[in-house]
């Protein structure tokens, strides 16, 4: 999901709906990161111990603008409240 600031996802591995999470861990990439770039890190850090993994890339401009900052984060927010509350 694309926000004001950046954007955030579910890191997507195979197999995923057969196992039960044991908990969340939301990753903030670093600056001109692609998804390529994480993957090796969340497959052998996270994914392999079970946990859930929400992917976060922020742009340059939210360094800057503090209401990028604060819009990414609300949607960062809100979407781990959804995840909880099920």
């Amino acid at each position: 999901m694309w926000g004001e600031g950046g954007r955030f996802y579910w890191e997507r591995t195979e197999g995923e709906g057969r196992r039960e999470a044991k908990g969340i861990v939301v990753m903030f990439a670093w600056l001109s990161s692609l998804e390529s770039h994480l993957k090796p890190y969340v497959d052998l850090f996270y994914w392999s111990h079970g946990w859930r993994h929400l992917v976060c890339h922020v742009d340059f401009l939210t360094l800057i603008f503090p209401n990028k900052a604060t819009s990414l984060a609300r949607g960062v927010l809100d979407e781990l409240v959804k995840v909880v509350l099920l």
